[in-house]
């Protein structure tokens, strides 16, 4: 018999512990006030027992950000896989991101929408996110047109000689205008992919630096109330 299940196959543990983090990463000279932490209501669960479970909790974090003077809202958000559900049987995926666009519905600021979204864009939920203003930097940029972004997913191991992303779920968003539907920055927009170059992102001993590609982006936001 394994330690911690018995001969029905029930696992009965003393401790257990699941630790998920997202974090906001401000350079020397960002002013950064009103940080929020922000955890959704609702989560997808392992059940283990009638007694023990582990909630794979999701949120957001975001601070306003200042920058040459500019302030903005800055949302780091990590929302549920595709398909799980809820003790209660919702969706995860389009709960969160649902009380996502309802906390932010009412943000004054300029927002930069960022984050794993576990969705492509032809998903509803990443339409549902388009709708509530956002524009997907990705679907603006200047630069790169030839290339399909793809920033999912190495395997788990990392050890994988090839690149294997081939999902587009990780994005940078910016909400536009609320009263003339103009955008909050300036073109040209500038995006990228990181850690998908096998030459330039392997370390030694062949791992990627991360089973996603980071995105990052180069814009100039308005200077005005918005």
């Amino acid at each position: 018999m394994l330690q911690g299940i018995d001969a029905a196959g029930n696992v009965h543990l003393d401790y257990l512990n699941y630790l998920d983090r997202d974090v906001i990463l401000a350079k020397k000279g960002i002013t950064a006030k009103h940080a929020q932490t922000h955890a959704f209501s609702k989560n997808f669960n392992v059940v283990f027992s009638e007694t023990q479970s582990v909630v794979f909790q999701r949120g957001f974090v975001a601070v306003d950000a200042t920058v040459r003077g500019k302030t903005y809202r800055f949302v780091n958000a990590h929302v549920e896989i595709e398909g799980l559900t809820a003790p209660d049987g919702t969706v995860a995926q389009q709960a969160q991101v649902a009380e996502l666009l309802q906390e932010l519905a009412h943000e004054a600021l300029p927002v930069l929408l960022v984050g794993d979204f576990n969705l492509p864009p032809s998903d509803p939920d990443y339409k549902a996110i388009v709708s509530a203003d956002f524009v997907d930097l990705w679907r603006l940029r200047t630069n790169g047109w030839h290339k399909k972004g793809s920033t999912c997913c190495q395997d788990e191991e990392l050890l994988n000689e090839e690149s294997a992303l081939t999902e587009r779920i990780d994005y940078i968003f910016a909400r536009q205008h609320r009263h003339v539907g103009a955008p909050n920055f300036h073109y040209p927009v500038i995006v990228q992919l990181t850690g998908n170059d096998p030459d330039e992102a392997k370390t030694e001993s062949g791992l990627w630096p991360s089973d996603h590609a980071g995105v990052f982006a180069a814009i100039r936001l308005r200077n005005d109330k918005h």
